[in-house]
Parts: structure tokens; C-alpha cells; sequence
């Protein structure tokens, strides 16, 4: 039986699960009785789908630890179930719904992911307030030169994870916008790991008269920024289970948080390029500002990026655009401002008010939502058709001249 576990764990875990068996009673055999590792195998199947590739093995796609734990429940499901007088079938059953629990779990591992990198952010960001706080006290040159050396470490771990993450992706088919969510987070840690090395520079001029209250309130942007995704992926990780829905208002808050920030971030490089023009002499500390504001500012605005992506994600795959999209329906989720009066017999969006039976037109691509019918304008991607087109014909042409080069090779 532990040659045969091989192709789901690792031989030394293999042991373990059958030991583990031994220990409590129930053994290997009821497992035997039912299929053994073929019905481990379709029950893989089952609960993989297309995510299951040629070669997978069980704990490369749910992790060791729970493979090793769903082998130890299946053979546990068989012992009692046979002891039971339960059909195969049911057994069997059993343990294809018990994997794809596992399997639902191991999807919300891009949100662990996701929130270390984050993590690796608001590190990045808090010690950079730190030490703006800090950079020219006396003796202080130690701790920016530190700063810099641990911000490059933060950013080279967040690249790591984002690999991880795109690997991730890659197998189990994640949509596009979860992509850019990742890749926009990573451009913020990248800005705010550019801002220290700048940050180490100033200690070489140490110029006076800088407008340094205007730049720490632009990197408390940035730190709030960092702090607001990590709430997002907290919340999106619960969003995204079946029996969790409570978190939506949060994330959605969170989002028009990061939305706000990222407004109130342009204005204050505004305001601090007014300074440094009025102020700053030195035309190195000059270029240096410039550039620390610019990173700070970026920064806030790839995690105001990074929070639409997220949604755009979650809206596609949350518990009402799932059951809307199975009916046929239009859905939009999130409309923090529509108020419905059911004595009334009315709503309104804001100061907008709409009666029963007034008709409105849902822009669910967009999130939009028109008062009255507007005309619908529908057409086809004829470019893009006709390439498809081109394609199928180049196909047929080859496949056909296969045929007539197998047929001549029979004559």
C-alpha cells in the first residue's frame, strides 16, 4: 500500500498516513476494498478538474499537509463506512466531497500569498516614515544606511512571493485581474524600495531648509496605503469562501480608502513641489525630492490600482455575481448608495429617487446604473472574427494535407 500511496505523497508521509491507520483503528483495508489508489485518483479528478495536470501529485496541488490529512479521512470514510453496511458509491462519494473541500481551501492560498506581500509593503512604508522621522539627527546615519539595506531585503522578498504567486496562478487558471492586482501591489513595493535608496542619498548633502513636514504627510499616504490593502486581502480571502459574506462592506471601504488616498496623494505633490520650488536651493536635494515625492506618490497610486484589480476579481466570483451569472442576470454588488423604502414601494441612489416598476438600465460590465431605457447597441468584433476565422481554415488545410500525405504513404 505505500508504493501505491506514492503517487499522492512522499514515501517517508506515505508510511505516516498507514501508521497513522494502524493507530486508530480503522487501517488500509476498507480503503482497498473500494478502489484504493484508483478511487484516491478519482476522487483527484473529480476535485482538480482542469487544474489537474499530467504527472500532479496530490500534495504539489493541495499541499503535504493536507494530502496527508485527506488520505488519512478516506481511509477513515471507508473503514466506517463498510463497517456501516454503506454502499461503494456513497463511500466513494464521501470521499470526493471530502477532497474538494480541500481543494476550495487550497484556493484561497493566492490570499496568504497575497498578504506577506503585502506585509513586505507596509514594512517598507512604516520604516520609511520612521526614518523620515529620524534622517538628520545626529548619529542617525546608521539607521538610514540600515533602513536601505533591510528596504532592499522587503523588496526582494516581495518579488520572491510575487513568483510564487504567478506560479500559483498559473495552476490553477486564475482570471487576468487577480494578475494585475499582484503585479500592481509589487509596483508599489518597488516604488517605496526606490524612495529609500533615494532616502540614503540625502545623508550624503544633507541640505537644509527641505519642506520635510509636507513630505512626511505624503509618506503617511503611502503607509495608509500599505495598510488599507492589507485590510482588502484580509477581507477578500473571507469574501471569496462559500459560508463567508459578512467581510464585503469592509473590503468595499477599504477600497474607497485607497481610492481617497491616492486623490489626497496628488495634491500633496502639488503643494510640495510648490515648496520645494519656493524653498530648496541645492539643485542635488532638489532632484532628490522630486524623485522621493514622485516614488511616494506612485506608490499610493499602484495601491489604489492594486485594490480596483481586486475587486474587479471579486465582483466576477462573489456569492451574487455567481448565482446572477447562473440565471442569466445582470448583477452589481457593492451599491453602498442605493436606499429601498419597501413600505414605500421605492428607492433612491443617493438623491435620485425611482419608484416600483420604473425601468433602469444595469451596465454590469462597468458597474453603472442609468435611470430609463437606453438603447442597446450591439456588435461584433469583426477584426478579431475573421482572424479566428483565418485560423480555423489554416487548420482544416493542414489537417486535410495530413491526410491526403497518410494516404498517399498507405498507397
Amino acid at each position: 500500500m505505500r508504493k501505491r500511496l506514492g503517487g499522492f505523497v512522499r514515501n517517508d508521509k506515505a508510511v505516516a498516513t498507514l501508521k497513522w491507520a494502524a493507530d486508530h483503528d480503522c487501517g488500509h483495508r476498507g480503503l482497498l476494498e473500494i478502489g484504493g489508489e484508483r478511487a484516491l485518483a478519482d476522487a483527484v479528478e473529480y476535485a482538480a478538474g482542469e487544474r489537474l495536470r499530467y504527472g500532479d501529485r496530490l500534495d504539489e496541488l493541495i499541499g503535504e499537509t493536507n494530502a496527508v490529512e485527506f488520505i488519512c479521512t478516506a481511509m477513515r470514510c471507508a473503514s466506517a463506512g463498510l463497517r456501516a453496511g454503506r454502499s461503494r458509491r456513497m463511500i466513494l462519494d464521501e470521499i470526493k466531497a471530502q477532497l474538494g473541500r480541500y481543494f476550495e481551501n487550497s484556493g484561497l492560498a493566492i490570499f496568504d500569498i497575497a498578504g506577506r506581500h503585502a506585509a513586505c509593503g507596509y514594512d517598507l512604508a512604516a520604516a520609511m516614515r520612521e526614518a523620515l522621522e529620524h534622517i538628520w539627527g545626529r548619529g542617525e546615519d546608521g539607521l538610514i544606511k540600515e533602513f536601505a539595506a533591510r528596504a532592499v531585503a522587503w523588496e526582494a522578498r516581495a518579488d520572491q512571493l510575487l513568483n510564487d504567486a504567478r506560479d500559483d496562478v498559473k495552476r490553477f487558471q486564475r482570471p487576468q485581474s487577480l494578475v494585475d492586482f499582484l503585479e500592481y501591489a509589487d509596483d508599489a513595493v518597488d516604488e517605496l524600495e526606490e524612495g529609500a535608496s533615494l532616502l540614503e542619498l540625502f545623508a550624503l548633502i544633507r541640505p537644509q531648509g527641505l519642506p520635510m513636514i509636507e513630505l512626511r504627510q505624503l509618506a503617511d499616504m503611502a503607509l495608509a496605503s500599505s495598510q488599507e490593502l492589507v485590510k482588502a486581502i484580509e477581507c477578500a480571502a473571507t469574501i471569496t469562501r462559500a459560508d463567508v459574506r459578512d467581510d464585503l462592506d469592509d473590503f468595499l471601504q477599504a477600497l474607497e480608502r485607497l481610492v481617497a488616498l491616492e486623490h489626497q496623494a496628488d495634491e500633496q505633490v502639488r503643494l510640495l513641489r510648490r515648496r520645494i520650488i519656493c524653498d530648496v536651493r541645492d539643485p542635488c536635494a532638489l532632484h532628490l525630492l522630486h524623485q522621493l515625492s514622485q516614488a511616494l506618490e506612485t506608490a499610493t497610486d499602484a495601491y489604489a490600482h492594486a485594490g480596483q484589480s481586486l475587486r474587479r476579481y471579486l465582483t466576477r466570483t462573489s456569492h451574487a455575481a455567481v448565482v446572477a451569472r447562473q440565471l442569466g442576470k445582470v448583477c452589481i454588488v457593492g451599491c453602498n448608495a442605493l436606499n429601498i423604502d419597501g413600505g414605500q414601494r421605492s428607492g433612491a441612489f443617493d438623491a435620485v429617487a425611482i419608484k416600483e416598476g420604473e425601468l433602469v438600465t444595469v451596465d454590469g460590465t462597468l458597474g453603472l446604473i442609468f435611470r430609463g431605457e437606453l438603447q442597446v447597441r450591439r456588435s461584433k468584433p469583426e477584426r478579431l472574427v475573421a482572424a479566428v476565422r483565418r485560423w480555423q481554415a489554416a487548420g482544416t488545410r493542414a489537417k486535410a494535407s495530413k491526410r491526403s500525405s497518410a494516404d498517399e504513404g498507405r498507397a
